[in-house]
């Protein structure tokens, strides 16, 4: 397989590769020397073409600001563009032939190289100007020449004697070679097979020559069978043996295999015939099994035995041994919770007054039938008040408005009656404020409300 050097190589001789050389060796201004290949950047001469010189050189771009380089040879190679050729190419030199392989694989890696095989000059121009900052469009900079110059450039080259013209030039250049390993490989196994051509004359066969058919012949596996009954007594006596005329032949007797039983039709009869089958044998089933789930039934749930002295779950509260807690608020030091919880709870109760109470429902529904209808008052009272003070203001459009405004802000503003509290728990003035820890007394200095309700001035319900 051609590598890529060769292919580049063997591009050389193509006219419109030639051309696109020639028009970039104009554009970089090597062409006016009578060795291009021998130009180094601003036109110094390089006397030894062994490797590339890596000279840095000094100019201006358009802008004025001063930059280095180290362009050299007929196309201006820098350093990094010409190492990156060289290392992949295998070139060994700074000659001029490396120096065209190294700039058609510049064009192929921009991917110009198509357009110059089609003679596309705009398309070549545009894609190489990424490359070389001479040609027009490039980014760099710096002085460009114009697409005129390159049209000119183009088609003013006369190729050298020893290569075709173009328009005569038909030879097909080697296919770009891949840098895939695995191309060779495909491209081996996707090969077109040998075809065979047709046979120009019709192929006489000759006629299959008649077969007669021959009968099977029994008598090579012994004696053919006669037409006599049965023969039992191949397998042994049997029981009727004996008891039967000999002039009467002996016939199945199925007494030999016991009794018949009633066939399973069900799969809890084909259960308790397997069930059978296995007590016959001496297998106990295993009475820790799952029960057998039959298709198209629900699993059968078999409670196992328990027994009652005896328990297998976690101590949990899942169990008996767990009392039930008391409703009276109090905690039991041999309850759930240990001394020390305990002994927080009472400290916390203590702290509110007591133990906590249970509401029965009927006194719950007794609250929740106060609060509604106070909460009807207050609604009533704010529409009123409101539509009383919307008409005198702004006359009966002003009492409409009044009055929902005045019924909604009173719904917003509306806080229910606090609950009934049994006795003992309505503060005392100083003596509420005596059974208040450090963040309570922080609270009662702090909010006139929750003040209010510890020295019995408003409604406990805060307290």
């Amino acid at each position: 397989m051609a590598s890529r050097r060769d292919y580049y190589q063997s591009l050389l001789s193509n006219p419109n590769v030639q051309r696109a050389l020639a028009s970039i060796r104009a554009a970089e201004g090597t062409a006016r020397y009578a060795d291009p290949y021998s130009v180094g950047f601003g036109g110094r001469h390089i006397e030894d073409l062994s490797s590339h010189p890596g000279t840095l050189s000094s100019f201006r771009d358009n802008s004025g600001r001063r930059n280095k380089t180290s362009a050299a040879g007929g196309y201006q190679f820098l350093s990094s563009s010409w190492g990156d050729m060289e290392k992949k190419l295998g070139l060994t030199d700074f000659s001029p032939q490396s120096q065209d392989i190294a700039a058609v694989g510049l064009l192929d890696r921009a991917g110009a190289l198509d357009n110059v095989l089609s003679g596309d000059i705009d398309g070549f121009v545009k894609d190489a100007n990424g490359t070389w900052a001479s040609l027009p469009g490039s980014p760099y900079n710096q002085p460009t020449r114009s697409k005129s110059f390159m049209r000119n450039a183009w088609n003013n080259y006369t190729p050298p004697a020893d290569i075709p013209n173009v328009n005569a030039y038909t030879a097909t250049p080697t296919p770009r070679p891949s840098d895939n390993p695995f191309d060779a490989i495909l491209s081996q196994a996707s090969a077109p097979s040998p075809s065979f051509p047709a046979t120009p004359a019709a192929v006489q066969r000759e006629a299959l020559p008649d077969v007669t058919p021959v009968s099977f012949d029994y008598s090579r596996f012994g004696p053919a069978p006669t037409a006599a009954a049965f023969d039992n007594s191949r397998f042994g006596p049997s029981p009727k043996t004996g008891r039967l005329p000999a002039a009467v032949p002996d016939q199945f007797d199925a007494e030999r295999f016991g009794p018949t039983s009633t066939v399973a039709t069900t799969p809890q009869q084909l259960q308790r015939g397997l069930l059978d089958q296995q007590l016959d044998a001496g297998n106990l089933p295993g009475l820790l099994g799952p029960a057998t789930a039959w298709p198209g039934q629900a699993p059968v749930a078999t409670p196992g035995y328990v027994d009652p002295m005896v328990t297998t779950e976690p101590a949990s509260i899942k169990t008996a041994a767990v009392q039930a807690p008391e409703t009276t608020g109090s905690v039991s030091p041999g309850g759930l919770l240990s001394p020390a919880e305990a002994a927080q709870v009472q400290q916390q109760q203590g702290l509110l007054g007591g133990p906590l109470q249970h509401s029965t429902p009927a006194e719950f529904q007794a609250y929740a039938d106060r609060t509604r209808q106070a909460m009807q008052r207050q609604n009533l009272l704010g529409g009123l008040g409101g539509g009383l003070l919307g008409g005198l203001v702004l006359g009966p459009v002003g009492a409409i408005a009044g009055g929902l405004l005045g019924k909604t802000i009173a719904s917003r503003n509306f806080f229910p009656e606090a609950p009934p509290m049994a006795e003992g728990q309505k503060s005392q003035g100083k003596a509420g404020y005596a059974s208040l820890n450090e963040s309570g007394r922080r609270a009662y200095s702090e909010s006139k409300q929750f003040r209010d309700a510890v020295d019995g001035k408003m409604s406990p319900g805060l307290w």
